[in-house]
């Protein structure tokens, strides 16, 4: 199987959506916001247009995952190959999202982040690689409910490049950003391996494609490792934060 013609709209749909939202919403948003965005310099507008951007698109992949693992029908962990639209198109939302953002970091440098790079390398190629084909929904669903953390850390950022990081909401934010960072993207790798063990003592991945395995077994121990790492980055400043 392959894309079909919806899921390249969905890519392009969503692709053009984000763009959007970064080129038009999202500046006059924050000078709503605060004042102070007007004066801050263009480099840092753009970073924080980008916030916005990202945040939006955090909120759509985090409520369609959410409602796949509270509601999962067909999309079980036994479930090898199925087609569940839902999964397959927030991916695909992704995949436009990720496009969009690569190509910003492109042309703006002072977007540019060798981790945030990273991890947009893997999304694309890992992404790519998952929805192509309708495989292992209840697994790839995980990757969704990750964005759940999406709009705190980006709202943290926004708080923060618009003055307020000593406001309550900012202080608020920041632990619910941890809690959640810690449930949607750390306790949940040990519990994605253990029920995704079965399919690896099995002959159940025979039929993938060889970018399908790269995507499972080497992309995404990768996005395990970077979250791990921006855990303990999230952990030492909210740390620091609440200590003085």
């Amino acid at each position: 199987m392959a894309y079909s013609g919806m899921h390249l709209l969905t890519i392009l749909a969503s692709f053009s959506f984000h763009l959007a939202i970064f080129k038009w919403p999202a500046a006059p948003l924050l000078r709503r916001l605060s004042p102070v965005f007007k004066t801050l310099p263009p480099g840092k507008q753009v970073v924080l247009r980008d916030c916005v951007m990202s945040l939006v698109h955090a909120l759509i992949p985090s409520t369609v995952g959410l409602y796949v693992f509270l509601y999962p029908g067909d999309v079980q962990p036994d479930t090898v190959w199925y087609d569940s639209p839902l999964v397959r198109h927030a991916t695909c939302v992704g995949l436009g999202y990720t496009l969009a953002d690569t190509l910003l970091q492109a042309v703006c440098p002072s977007l540019y982040n060798r981790t945030m790079t990273l991890h947009h390398v893997i999304a694309l190629c890992g992404g790519y690689a998952v929805s192509v084909d309708p495989v292992v929904p209840y697994f790839i669903n995980y990757w969704l409910m990750m964005e759940l953390s999406g709009p705190f850390l980006h709202l943290r950022s926004i708080l923060l490049g618009l003055g307020q990081g000593k406001s309550t909401l900012y202080q608020v934010n920041g632990v619910l950003l941890l809690v959640v960072f810690f449930a949607c993207r750390v306790v949940t790798i040990p519990v994605w391996w253990v029920q995704f063990y079965q399919h690896v003592t099995s002959d159940d991945l025979a039929g993938f494609r060889v970018a399908t395995i790269v995507s499972l077994f080497v992309l995404h121990p990768a996005i395990n490792v970077l979250n791990l790492y921006w855990f303990g980055k999230i952990s030492w400043l909210v740390y620091r934060y609440l200590s003085t």
